[in-house]
């Protein structure tokens, strides 16, 4: 349409991409639950994440599972779709880069999150349950090869993508348990990952920006 357009770069690098959340230490044996903020969103794929968890514990038995708590979520709407016997630990949001920084792999509910996982580089298996009709108007509205935001900005399925059906337990297992021993499965995604940030431009996104309206309006008077 004829505008001008400044790219400044893109604000969680500012947020997620801190000295002291990058040097946060990992914790081989550390899994991230992150399953939305929304009820449907945890109500759906929480009990499949939960299932997953089980599944895992069976080759790897030390394993550690955290939900760092979206703001605004009922711990106990978290207590009711994970199941009592499967131990998980609930955290306090506040610091949930740090926690997602600490993990070996992580699964996560499609949304803003998988870029902040991506930026952070780590591992990430996305899923989404959409409601029938939802899922058919999107195959029919929206033409994209993927998802989740990090695909669609590397052009490449760098985190796998179960939707709908195929967002099943032993689906999720299988990925996860290629990434939590060292290997070129898991060098491939974090290496890969690691180019995000140049894709995505420099820091300080707002101030470039606040910059460019300052000098559009002082041209303009």
């Amino acid at each position: 349409h004829g505008m001008n357009i400044d790219y400044v770069g893109h604000p969680l690098l500012d947020l997620v991409r801190t000295p002291e959340i990058l040097a946060t230490p990992q914790d081989h044996q550390r899994i991230g639950i992150l399953p939305g903020s929304r009820t449907r969103e945890i109500a759906s794929l929480l009990p499949v994440f939960a299932r997953t968890a089980a599944l895992l514990l069976g080759p790897f038995p030390t394993l550690e599972f955290v939900l760092p708590i979206a703001p605004g979520v009922d711990p106990q709407l978290i207590y009711r779709h994970w199941p009592a016997h499967l131990p998980i630990s609930i955290l306090n949001g506040e610091k949930r880069y740090e926690i997602m920084r600490s993990c070996r792999a992580i699964m996560a509910a499609s949304g803003t999150v998988t870029l902040e996982t991506a930026l952070l580089e780590i591992p990430t298996a996305v899923a989404y349950k959409f409601s029938p009709i939802s899922f058919a108007l999107a195959k029919r509205l929206v033409k994209v090869p993927y998802v989740s935001l990090p695909n669609l900005i590397l052009q490449q399925p760098i985190f796998p993508e179960f939707l709908q059906a195929d967002a099943s337990p032993w689906a999720l297992a299988a990925t996860i348990s290629r990434w939590i021993t060292d290997g070129p499965v898991r060098k491939h995604v974090t290496d890969t990952l690691a180019t995000l940030p140049q894709i995505l431009g420099e820091g300080k996104a707002a101030l470039r920006a606040a910059a460019i309206v300052m000098e559009t309006l002082a041209a303009k008077s």
